[in-house]
Order: C-alpha cells, then structure tokens, then sequence
C-alpha cells in the first residue's frame, strides 16, 4: 500500500483487482443473482491492501404496509408484509486521509414481513453502491431488460415459448409420436420442461425436423 495514492488511485487499484461478480443460484431461488455477501467477500480483501475503509449511512428511511389476499390449503387470509425504503450514503475513504473520501448516494429497499426489511434495504443498497463505484460487470443489465433483453447468460427456456411448443406438438400429434417416445427415440432423458436448448436452437431444430428412429421398446415387442 503507498500512502501518496489518493481515494481514486486506490479505487483504481481495486478496479484493477476485482473485474467481474459472477451471479450464482443461492437460497433456493429460480434465478441467478449477486447478494451483498458476495460483493463483499470479492471485495473486501483489496479494499484493505489498498488502504479503503468503506462505510453506509443511513440518511432517510420509509416502511410502507403492504396487503395481500392469499391462499393456502383452500383457505383465503391477508397476509402482511413491510415494505421498507432507504437512502444511504456510501463513503469510501482513504484510511491515511480520511478526508479524502468518494461519496456514492444509492437507493435501496426491502420487504419482510417483520424486521428484517430494513436490513434487507440497506444491505442491497450498499451492494448496489460498491458495483457501481467498481463498474463491476455482473451480466445484469436492467437498461436492456427494459428492452426486452433477453440475457445470454441465461438463455430462456425453449418449453416457455408458446409459438415453439404449439410447432413441436404440432409435429408429433401429425406424425402419430408421444412426446415421451420421441425424447426417448432420441436419446433424451430429461423431461422436456427441463430441456435446456434456446428458443432459437429449439425452433430451428424443429424446423427440420424428420420422424425420429422407431422406439427400441416397440421394435423389440
């Protein structure tokens, strides 16, 4: 560590240091994403070689009551969630200069329903903070999800699209296959909603399509 680097120098050394947070499947969850745990431990140790104290205030708050109707085992009941709000204040200072310092502002927020949303609102604004003060690729892009974008990390699952399963259906019902025998014929033993081809592979192999080989079991009867 060289104590005549100023706050941007060092940020730039940690730039240099960590590049990019590879989204993960955590908590059970249906999609990848990047907690502020990770952030942290990707983070954490450069920010200490390179002399960085990094700190969130807390500057304004709301918690916001939040009703639903749900159903559970028949039964409909309202359930109650709190919706909470932050604005932090995101300092990252030069711990030989604490006067020297870069001050990121960043929005957070965070449901629960009893206490934890405030900690939930903090934790994503501070994580939100850090990658951008790094610009820390992540493959998340919300400008272009906001344009459709469809993220080539995570290429939608082809049984989702209703025009490529009406033409697959359409397929086996005109030539007399169950779904079960062709994936089997072809030697596919996932079942079809786990099937993990593109919409744009899976249109363009069905699109030329032949019958598949004749089930083994049917030819051995």
């Amino acid at each position: 560590m060289s104590e005549k680097l100023n706050i941007y120098q060092r940020m730039l050394k940690v730039q240099e240091d960590v590049v990019f947070v590879k989204k993960e499947n955590r908590g059970g969850l249906k999609f990848k994403t990047v907690t502020h745990d990770q952030v942290v431990e990707l983070c954490r140790k450069s920010f200490m070689k390179h002399g960085i104290h990094v700190s969130a205030s807390l500057t304004d708050h709301e918690v916001e009551v939040v009703r639903s109707q749900k159903v559970k085992d028949g039964k409909s009941y309202e359930a109650v969630n709190l919706f909470t709000k932050v604005d932090l204040q995101v300092s990252f200072v030069n711990v030989d200069n604490p006067e020297d310092r870069i001050e990121v502002v960043m929005g957070g927020h965070g449901i629960d329903p009893q206490d934890k949303g405030i900690g939930k609102a903090i934790s994503y604004g501070k994580k939100y903070a850090i990658l951008t003060a790094l610009l820390l690729e992540t493959g998340d892009d919300p400008d272009k999800e906001n344009l459709n974008y469809k993220d080539d990390s995570e290429p939608p699952h082809w049984s989702e699209d209703a025009k490529v399963m009406k033409k697959f259906y359409k397929f086996i019902d005109d030539n007399g296959i169950t779904e079960v025998a062709y994936f089997k014929a072809l030697d596919i033993e996932k079942d079809l909603r786990e099937c993990t081809m593109t919409r744009e592979q899976a249109s363009a192999a069905i699109g030329q399509l032949v019958p598949p080989p004749p089930d083994p079991d049917k030819e051995k009867d």
